[in-house]
């Protein structure tokens, strides 16, 4: 399905890009149509694309031994990919699945590479993006390790509260390395 020209509007805006340019990423892009529960990236699997969340909500999450945990949930607007896989080309450590019925812009992530070295703009936005992930998981690191539960909590009210509004609970709780139960305490001290 292709990618309607409102959405290359908004893309071109949440990037920064000019129209041009926004054309240019979405020109191999298509929109993608996820079912509830739905597998868009399989644990060991090579994949090729980097996913815009239109509508609904994507979990990325890790097989364990005792079921699954998340590492984090992808609202709508934002990216989601298996980076370390991508950049590394190699297996994906991670699975990554629609939490509800979700729609997603995916790019070949060959096509996001390819405009990366024709556009500095584009290379300097993509830098901030990564980046930005690469902080995100580096606090989540440093709160799993060094904060409690309550401060933990506390930290992804302040800075993601969407996720709080939005994720079912049971992936927050997993996010924060706690069970549902403990979870419900903390909101309730609240």
């Amino acid at each position: 399905m292709p990618v309607p020209d409102a959405l290359i509007a908004h893309l071109g805006a949440q990037l920064g890009l000019d129209h041009a340019l926004a054309q240019a990423l979405v020109a191999t892009a298509r929109l993608r149509q996820l079912a509830r529960g739905e597998i868009w990236v399989e644990v060991g699997s090579l994949p090729s694309h980097v996913g815009l969340v239109v509508s609904g909500m994507m979990r990325h999450y890790y097989p364990t031994a005792g079921g699954e945990a998340t590492r984090w949930v992808a609202l709508v607007g934002t990216f989601t990919a298996p980076l370390l896989s991508l950049l590394r080309s190699q297996p994906s450590l991670e699975a990554i699945a629609a939490i509800e019925p979700t729609e997603l812009i995916e790019f070949p992530y060959d096509e996001v590479r390819a405009l990366r070295q024709r556009s500095p703009e584009f290379q300097a936005r993509w830098a901030e993006i990564i980046e930005g992930h690469y902080l995100g998981m580096e606090a989540r690191v440093h709160a799993l390790i060094a904060l409690s539960a309550a401060e933990r909590y506390a930290q992804l009210q302040q800075q993601f509260p969407d996720i709080l509004r939005q994720a079912p609970l049971q992936y927050v709780a997993s996010m924060l390395g706690i069970t549902p139960q403990h979870l419900s305490r903390l909101r309730a001290q609240r």
